[in-house]
């Protein structure tokens, strides 16, 4: 399978590994609630977390398992690694890091489909609600494993919680903007799913999405035109007003993320 990258926020801090591992003394890195998804792994026979900023190296530890993460699940994770310990001296030949693991937290995950909806009306009067921004400034968006991380700013209640619906048109065409960059949408909106009870906070609330049938076929189209570079932009609602006699909506874009083309092995 091909491995796609994203540029922009992806490379704002990658785990870069020291050439020489365990050449004795300490070497420790620290990163805190960083996007990865928990895989299962043949070869060592581990449950290992893949995250961006290590790969293509896997993360391990005994506690992901025993604290019930299981194939397949995606996870904020805060740890530390000694790259000179005896224990990672061979990291690159076991395919992974023996990390100390400070937290690990479940992120929810949603499907990406090729179904549009109608950006004329809202999906539900009463339960859709406005992203200020579909990616933090800060936080930014990871693609780990074919799952799109977005760190979405929304106003909301505390403990509210909501459906992410992420999407595109089947037809998947590119459009060019006058730079002719070739620009993709995704269309990303939300529905509340349970209501909160607390003040309201605004959010930058986490997500992964199964995005990666959409990037393959991005890459496929890409390639075929003899691009090296392709951009995705997300479509989303950013204000809502709601009054008795009307309700009015805005349509705004993220800022462009870039992806870099990977040709066929």
């Amino acid at each position: 399978m091909k491995r796609l990258v994203l540029g922009g926020l992806l490379t704002a801090c990658v785990l870069v590994l020291p050439s020489c591992l365990g050449d004795g003394g300490s070497n420790t890195r620290t990163l805190s609630n960083i996007p990865g998804v928990v895989r299962f792994d043949l070869k060592s026979m581990k449950t290992l977390v893949d995250a961006a900023e290590a790969l293509p190296l896997g993360l391990y530890s005994p506690d992901v398992e025993a604290r019930g993460f299981d194939n397949g699940d995606c996870v904020l994770i805060s740890f530390s690694v000694d790259f000179n310990s005896a224990e990672n001296v061979n990291a690159q030949t076991t395919g992974y890091l023996n990390i100390a693991l400070s937290s690990i937290l479940p992120v929810d995950q949603f499907p990406c489909d090729a179904h549009m909806r109608d950006t004329s009306v809202l999906l539900d009067n009463k339960t859709e609600q406005a992203i200020s921004y579909a990616i933090d400034s800060y936080l930014g968006y990871r693609l780990v494993n074919d799952k799109l991380f977005l760190f979405s700013d929304i106003d909301q209640l505390t403990d509210q919680k909501n459906n992410w619906i992420l999407y595109y048109d089947p037809k998947l065409e590119a459009e060019k903007d006058g730079q002719g960059k070739r620009i993709y949408s995704l269309f990303l909106r939300a529905q509340i799913r349970v209501e909160g009870t607390k003040p309201n906070n605004p959010y930058a609330v986490p997500n992964a999405f199964n995005a990666g049938y959409f990037f393959e076929q991005v890459n496929a189209k890409e390639l075929s035109a003899g691009s090296k570079i392709a951009y995705i932009k997300i479509n989303h609602i950013n204000k809502i007003t709601r009054t008795e006699q009307d309700t009015t909506f805005t349509w705004t874009s993220s800022e462009l993320i870039p992806i870099n083309v990977v040709e066929d092995n």
